[in-house]
């Protein structure tokens, strides 16, 4: 399984990146959304995981062309925000997971695992309350 995680913090991108690859998985990081578009027209990605603030932009553009041009993509958002107003807005451009950070990347490649391993994307709702939210699909 092949993944694209779009992170501008290069030590929270090599965490993740080095978990991801530790698992089995293919794991390539863009830093911007313009790195990203650059691997998309090289790639295909079972799963994207996308930084939601990315040095001065966020990455709704980027989900939105996920949704239009790779459809069987599943997106995973990740942030540092606090308060996150424009999460349930995500789940209309196809994010299956909301994650708060700090997470530990051991929790974000277990979803990676559960999306994989679900054949049937029908995601339970969850709660506001934890570190990731899901979103459903």
């Amino acid at each position: 399984m092949r993944l694209l995680l779009v992170e501008d913090d290069l030590c929270t991108a090599h965490n993740i990146a080095t978990a991801a690859e530790n698992h089995g998985y293919l794991c390539d990081v863009a830093t911007t959304t313009s790195e990203a578009m650059e691997l998309l027209r090289h790639a295909d990605y079972q799963v994207a995981i996308l930084d939601h603030y990315l040095q001065g932009e966020t990455s709704l553009f980027l989900a939105s062309h996920l949704r239009l041009r790779h459809p069987e993509t599943k997106i995973i958002t990740i942030t540092g925000a606090a308060l996150f107003a424009n999460g349930y807005g995500m789940e209309r451009l196809g994010t299956y997971f909301l994650m708060r950070k700090p997470f530990q990347s051991s929790d974000l490649v277990a979803i990676v695992n559960y999306l994989r391993e679900t054949s049937d994307l029908c995601l339970p709702q969850g709660d506001d309350t934890g570190g990731s939210v899901a979103l459903g699909g």
